[in-house]
């Protein structure tokens, strides 16, 4: 199993694949969906594997990932981050 992940990383690697997931509230458009997927391959330079995940609890916003970059732009971070200053 070790080899044939190995193999998948260096497959993607050599083949410039990024993995990027977007995570929101509700469902979002095709156009937005685009648009993000635009946005992560300027960055990268690299062909992007999308995959999108609804879920509620961020109350709203989205979170993008790829690579080992994270962008949280959720509602429920931005509450927390005003909790946490006023304790």
């Amino acid at each position: 199993q070790f080899i044939a992940n190995s193999f998948v990383t260096l497959y993607r690697k050599h083949n410039n694949l990024i993995s990027a997931k977007l995570t929101t509230a509700c469902t979002i458009d095709s156009a937005t969906e685009k648009k993000m997927r635009q946005l992560v391959e300027g960055r990268t330079n690299g062909t992007v594997e999308f995959q999108t995940e609804v879920n509620p609890n961020i109350i709203g916003g989205f979170v993008l990932e790829y690579d080992t970059y994270r962008m949280d732009a959720s509602v429920k971070k931005q509450l927390n981050a005003i909790l946490s200053q006023l304790n």
